[in-house]
């Protein structure tokens, strides 16, 4: 690529990011470029996704093209699980990344790969098949982490572990700690079960908050609200006594996924489709279209005043970023940015506490960390004869 190549697609990839542009200044933006795209391993990136473009014109393919023209996140580091996949992460205070895998507590390391100084790996010694559903830092030197057995146990830097409640016969699929662990959700096969626990050593107690068959559950950051996803495609949510607020919102397939955001709540769905719900009215106000796989696991990215950001798991082996933007009829979803996996379905993924680096985790037992500075202009979008526009260009160059 010439020199003023370069400079043209470095430019444009800077103003990309420090503004939302819309599809016109893109077009212009790329128009500028023409004729010296040459070698830039970018501008192969954008001629690749042009290609796709062109010969299958659709949302995904324009969803790519823009990512291309955009640049991908940055890949903060990877971690390579010898044996069982991830099922749970958590960010702890040293910067470490704790890894939950089956039979095994927790494994801790520290990107991009050595073990993180701060914390011992705790095991789940005598618990045979015992996996973590969820796992929280409630304190800088305590952890918790509620099981598939119905306990839940806490553990602390050197790796010594103590038991906050007893299991039970059913098994569960799923769990959201509060903050504090004070509050833990928990769906089992004979319902969902709101724990309240008291101070360090007090007794936990369950009661059931629902009798449907529960796929997802979510607590949010004040511990106040909590959602239940059921098989029949239900959306519940009730208050930290237990009392239900509100009818429940109505969805076509089950509720695999819950997370919740500031006044929002985002569901993911078996058909592969996420909505989002209005926390004030109760309302659907956005529906996404449908992937080709059931969305997994979701999360708000925090510290995003007025600025909604979600990953999700999308797709055979990636992970979406998206941001909620104003549309013309109210909410709408922006351009989203994909994470590519390894050769494996994502398993799970979650935030670092500012926001900075999002850690998601592959079927195949790799594990990526993103900084996705990229991730501000997602609400960027192409229309279609922008996109067309942008893709003969390239193609032409």
């Amino acid at each position: 690529m010439a020199a003023g190549g370069f400079a043209l697609l470095g430019h444009f990839q800077t103003k990309a990011r420090d503004e939302a542009l819309s599809s016109a200044e893109a077009g212009r933006w790329v128009a500028k470029s023409q004729g010296e795209l040459r070698d830039d391993n970018g501008a192969e990136a954008v001629r690749s996704a042009a290609h796709a473009y062109r010969t299958k014109p659709g949302e995904d393919t324009r969803s790519a093209l823009l990512t291309a023209l955009l640049g991908v996140p940055d890949l903060a580091g990877t971690v390579s699980l010898p044996s069982d996949p991830a099922q749970a992460l958590l960010w702890l205070p040293d910067g470490g990344l704790g890894v939950a895998t089956r039979g095994d507590a927790l494994r801790t390391f520290s990107l991009p790969g050595a073990a993180s100084k701060g914390w011992t790996a705790p095991r789940l010694a005598g618990r045979d098949g015992s996996e973590i559903r969820a796992l929280r830092l409630v304190a800088p030197d305590r952890a918790v982490a509620a099981l598939s057995d119905g306990s839940l146990v806490a553990f602390v830097p050197d790796g010594r572990m103590t038991e906050l409640s007893k299991g039970n016969d059913g098994v569960v699929w799923s769990a959201a700690i509060g903050p504090g662990a004070r509050r833990i959700l928990r769906a089992e096969g004979e319902g969902a079960f709101l724990v309240s626990c008291g101070e360090a050593g007090a007794p936990c107690t369950p009661s059931r908050v629902a009798e449907e068959q529960p796929c997802s559950v979510a607590l949010d950051e004040t511990g106040r609200l909590a959602a239940i996803g059921g098989q029949d495609g239900r959306v519940t949510i009730f208050d930290a006594a237990g009392v239900q607020q509100g009818e429940s919102i109505a969805f076509a397939s089950p509720v695999t996924a819950l997370a919740f955001g500031e006044g929002r709540l985002a569901v993911g769905i078996a058909s592969g489709k996420t909505a989002i719900v209005d926390l004030a009215s109760r309302a659907v106000v956005l529906r996404s279209t449908a992937s080709n796989r059931p969305v997994g696991v979701l999360a708000f990215r925090p510290g995003r005043k007025g600025q909604a950001e979600l990953a999700v798991t999308c797709g055979e082996n990636a992970a979406c970023l998206v941001r909620l933007v104003a549309g013309e009829d109210g909410p709408a979803f922006g351009q989203s940015i994909r994470l590519p996996g390894h050769k494996g379905a994502p398993t799970t993924l979650s935030w670092s506490a500012d926001g900075a680096v999002l850690a998601v985790a592959y079927a195949d037992g790799i594990i990526r960390a993103w900084r996705p500075g990229a991730i501000d202009v997602v609400g960027t979008r192409l229309r279609p004869e922008d996109a067309s526009r942008i893709a003969r260009i390239a193609l032409s160059a």
